[in-house]
C-alpha cells in the first residue's frame, strides 16, 4: 500500500506471530495423525505384580488375567475364559 508504513516493533512481531501460528498448525496436524493412526488399536492394560505367598513369590501378569485365592493358601492365575485344570 503506498504511503503505508509499518514500524519495525509490528514487523517483528507480526513474524513471531506467524512462527507461532505455523508451529501451532503443525503440533495439532501431528495430534490428529497419532489419533487416526491409534484409532484401530485397543489399549492394553498395565501389568500387575503379584506377590505370591507374602512375596515367598513375585511374578508379573497381564493386567487382564484374573486371581483367585483359596482359603487352604493356594492360588489361581488365568486369562478370562481360559481355564486349565
Amino acid at each position: 500500500m503506498p504511503g503505508v508504513r509499518f514500524r519495525p516493533q509490528a514487523v517483528s512481531q507480526n513474524k513471531h506471530m506467524g512462527y507461532f501460528m505455523r508451529k501451532l498448525i503443525v503440533g495439532i496436524a501431528t495430534l490428529l495423525s497419532i489419533k487416526s493412526t491409534m484409532a484401530g488399536q485397543e489399549l492394553q492394560p498395565l501389568p500387575k505384580q503379584i506377590n505370591y505367598r507374602g512375596g515367598l513369590v513375585v511374578f508379573a501378569l497381564p493386567g487382564t488375567w484374573i486371581e483367585e485365592y483359596e482359603p487352604e493358601g493356594g492360588g489361581l492365575f488365568y486369562a478370562p475364559g481360559v481355564r486349565l485344570h
